[in-house]
């Protein structure tokens, strides 16, 4: 009440203004929470580990110590280099950039490692297809961005890269995976860690690739089923 006695209508209008801007916020928060989870659930190291679990227990793929060989190039090596940003100040305290610098460097030093095993122990073509995949798609976003200054998500590229040759190699229903893909595309433009350019960019250099290696497999008469 006013001093008239007259109820304060702007009070109560204020009252509600900060209750709305309130639950927002909140609902902001959640959603932040939501996209931070989302990223963390579908990192590519862990699709890889999807990847490679399906491929063996489906289609007798990366059979006897070159599962657990591949497990650790693509997965546990990868994931090393989150360990080494958290524990080096000098590397913690600048940021985002130096984390992707080095999970780009961790990840292509596996990528690399289990490419030259696969061709060493005589792997079999869906193997080295898988490893040049990963390789080439590593090579490239490392040379976009210190060459020609082009950023391509790397989580984008590690989930489509897996996702295309799941389609490829079990059946086309792995297509329905790409949905997860679209729900990363919100999260990081959310946390402003990609455009979208720079995703579709991500979505598409695996895809590229893996159809550029089985065409040549094709043309050289390597089979690859």
């Amino acid at each position: 009440m006013n001093d008239s006695g007259k109820p304060n209508d702007g009070k109560k209008l204020r009252d509600g203004e900060r209750v709305n801007g309130g639950g927002k916020e909140r609902n902001g928060e959640q959603l932040q929470r939501f996209s931070k989870l989302l990223r963390i659930i579908t990192l590519p190291q862990f699709m890889a580990a999807v990847m490679l679990s399906v491929l063996r227990f489906s289609k007798g793929c990366f059979p006897g110590a070159s599962f657990y060989v591949s497990l650790f190039c693509l997965t546990v090596f990868p994931m090393l280099s989150y360990a080494v940003w958290r524990v080096v100040p000098s590397l913690y305290k600048k940021g985002r950039k130096t984390q992707r610098a080095i999970a780009v460097a961790f990840s292509f030093a596996g990528y690399a490692a289990g490419t030259v095993y696969c061709f060493v122990s005589g792997a079999g073509a869906v193997e080295k297809t898988v490893f040049l995949t990963y390789l080439l798609s590593g090579l490239v976003i490392a040379l976009s961005g210190s060459l020609v200054k082009v950023r391509i998500s790397g989580h984008a590229c590690g989930l489509s890269g897996p996702l295309g040759i799941l389609v490829w190699k079990v059946g086309p229903w792995f297509i329905a995976g790409y949905a997860i893909l679209a729900l990363v595309f919100w999260s990081s433009i959310r946390l402003r860690r990609h455009s979208l350019r720079e995703l579709i960019l991500g979505t598409a250099l695996p895809l590229l690739l893996l159809m550029l290696i089985i065409g040549v497999a094709c043309v050289s008469g390597v089979p690859l089923r």
